[in-house]
């Protein structure tokens, strides 16, 4: 479906976030009537859910959840009403739609249920199910994560931190923070050092301070960290070849390295550092500091 095509059931600001999320301006949904249930499990949705489609015995397809909201309007243009004059209202928009071939029996060893359990209607599972399911289908996606408020990202990374257990709920609760900070709702952005654009999968949280040298109140400081690419800036930075002084890029502790490493260190220097600001000069100056200092040794 064309975003063109429906604005008018649309809001300004559903169509800003639709466009963030879906640049092409086509997009995937789906819906719930407004019962009671369905709209207590509609609530429990979050940004990076997987959606399971299943039907004969099989699930067949999966999506990732994006983005949702209630629009009675658009859900009567796109599925008109059902006998009782319900429309599908509660809906939840979705991405990275592939096929499956999971019969039921393995999703319900998986999962913990009776082995002729029939998947059956519209159904959120617990985070500890889901999980499991997850981990064994390889489900987690890199590119959509949990809407987290501060207080929730403050408990996911004071509980990493207290028990230095990388639990998925924290790391995800912290990662949803961090990249809706950086990318709010779009799939992609530029990197800090090299300033090429790229699927927001392909970049990282990269924290200027390593979390393990930063203090409490560092670890909750949204401006510890800043998008870096997996394509060599991430690296360079995090092993201190490059530094930024002042938010220029500059050489770092001398590595042993071949041409292609010292080629895109060349291109990086006098390159101004996306990102630099006051709020986190300090992060920036303590890694330089801290690289050219145990380079000196």
């Amino acid at each position: 479906m064309k975003i063109e095509d429906v604005k008018e059931y649309l809001t300004s600001t559903q169509i800003e976030s639709l466009l963030q999320i879906y640049p092409s301006g086509e997009f995937r949904c789906w819906g719930v009537t407004p019962s009671k249930i369905n709209v207590s499990k509609w609530n429990r949705i979050q940004p990076g859910d997987v959606t399971l489609f299943a039907r004969q015995g099989r699930i067949f397809g999966r999506a990732t959840t994006t983005i949702k909201f209630h629009n009675q309007n658009l859900a009567t243009h796109l599925w008109k009403t059902n006998k009782e004059g319900a429309t599908w209202e509660y809906m939840y928009f979705l991405d990275e739609v592939d096929d499956l071939d999971v019969p039921y029996s393995e999703f319900n060893k998986i999962i913990g249920y009776e082995p002729n359990y029939v998947i059956q209607g519209f159904n959120v599972l617990p985070f500890e199910k889901a999980r499991k399911v997850f981990d064994s289908l390889g489900l987690w996606s890199d590119t959509f994560y949990p809407e987290a408020s501060k207080e929730d990202y403050a408990n996911a990374v004071l509980e990493l931190e207290e028990t230095d257990a990388t639990t998925h709920s924290n790391v995800r609760l912290e990662q949803g923070y961090l990249r809706r900070f950086l990318f709010g709702n779009k799939v992609t952005e530029q990197c800090a050092c090299c300033g090429d654009d790229f699927p927001v999968s392909m970049l990282v949280t990269a924290h200027i301070k390593p979390r393990k040298h930063c203090s409490r109140e560092e670890k909750l400081d949204q401006n510890v960290v800043i998008p870096m690419c997996k394509f060599g800036c991430d690296e360079l930075f995090e092993r201190g070849a490059i530094v930024v002084n002042d938010g220029n890029i500059e050489n770092g502790k001398v590595l042993a390295s071949t041409p292609v490493v010292d080629s895109r260190i060349n291109i990086l220097m006098r390159r101004q550092i996306r990102g630099f600001n006051t709020s986190n000069r300090a992060y920036f100056e303590w890694h330089r500091m801290s690289h050219l200092k145990r380079d000196s040794t």
